[in-house]
């Protein structure tokens, strides 16, 4: 096999990133006109909030009966916090961070908040809660709270760059009905990653970008979206684990259950000088291990244009081995492209498709 040349495997992702974001319309409403309070324009505020359900919300199994509003992007128990750079590995505050960040509503925007038990809110609440959770029991939702940053600016914003005109919108809905807890992740726009203060430009790029995701408060374990902490946060937007970009759906009251999806909605290439393995017919076969992270999988059953799946489980992290046929012509001249679609039922018996384009580079 010494005739062929060493090739690049580059698998380019196109899987659930695809162009959208949850319109306004369809979020929470939010708005001292849907009964919000609105939180105070401030830099590194936080609001203390007990709650009234009639049992305490349960998250990563201890119940609290009293959360904090943090106006930098999240939501957390046992304490209020005000830093504006967001700490990437684990913290010692049990914390839900859609969007951690340095957000400035005195530069513009508005932190909205409230509990309520509203049969609008929880059904709607529900429907997303049963497409990312299908077989679940049939959960009556008695409460729910509803966080909003809407329209907000970041520390040190400019003119310069159009600074001051960059914003964000997301917002962050909390649902239990005592024994089960739910948080669901909104997105609208991010154009901003980054304070000044973190190290950022007076464009809201660069430094420490914002972070997304939950600390358990152990000071060990936390989970994160892909992307944070880096620039592609921006792409919050546009990524989904349910197949609806910019909405991202987690169970959270006991281990973190992830809807059934690729987090971060990408499968990372892993063999960067792969050598065929055997020739055939005129084929060269080429291995890569396809790596899908955090969450639940089986059956991966079918897949089109000559790539063949298969699984394995090490550990908590699914592999799944893709074998992939291209012509010894293909092969011996160069930059050729395929796509390709992978489809697999989840744990929870929902059905997932997703595509993506592979790349052989000489």
């Amino acid at each position: 096999m010494s005739q062929f040349p060493t090739f690049c495997l580059i698998l380019l992702i196109f899987l659930s990133r695809v162009e959208g974001k949850v319109e306004i319309s369809d979020f929470f409403p939010f708005g001292t006109s849907s009964g919000d309070v609105s939180f105070p324009a401030n830099d590194d505020g936080f609001a203390t909030k007990q709650l009234t359900m009639t049992s305490e919300f349960k998250f990563f199994n201890v119940t609290y009966s009293t959360l904090f509003v943090n106006n930098n992007g999240g939501i957390s128990f046992s304490q209020g916090v005000s830093a504006y750079t967001p700490t990437c590995g684990a913290l010692s505050v049990p914390m839900i961070v859609p969007f951690w960040a340095d957000i400035d509503t005195r530069k513009g925007g508005f932190v909205y908040y409230r509990e309520a038990t509203d049969a609008s809110l929880l059904d709607k609440a529900k429907r997303d809660i049963d497409l990312a959770y299908p077989n679940l029991p049939n959960i009556r939702f008695n409460w729910i709270f509803v966080t909003t940053w809407s329209n907000v600016a970041f520390y040190g914003s400019s003119s310069s760059c159009d600074g001051l005109n960059k914003r964000n919108t997301f917002q962050l809905a909390l649902v239990s009905d005592g024994l089960y807890s739910f948080a669901i992740f909104y997105y609208n726009t991010v154009t901003w990653t980054t304070g000044t203060a973190s190290g950022g430009d007076s464009c809201g790029l660069g430094g420490t970008p914002a972070k997304a995701g939950f600390d358990y408060g152990d000071g060990r374990t936390f989970y994160t979206i892909e992307g944070s902490c880096s620039s592609q946060v921006t792409n919050l937007p546009q990524t989904t684990n349910v197949e609806s970009p910019g909405i991202w759906v987690f169970k959270i009251d006991n281990e973190l259950e992830e809807a059934c999806g690729f987090i971060g909605n990408s499968l990372e290439y892993i063999v960067t000088n792969p050598v065929p393995s055997s020739t055939a017919e005129g084929y060269v076969i080429w291995e890569a291990e396809l790596y899908w992270y955090e969450g639940l999988l089986s059956d991966p059953s079918s897949v089109l244009n000559s790539i063949y799946v298969r699984q394995q489980i090490d550990g908590t992290t699914f592999k799944i081995l893709a074998r992939a046929r291209f012509s010894q012509y293909f092969a011996e001249t160069g930059l050729r492209s395929m796509t390709s679609t992978v489809s697999f039922t989840c744990s929870s018996g929902s059905r997932k498709v997703h595509t993506f384009n592979i790349s052989i580079i000489a």
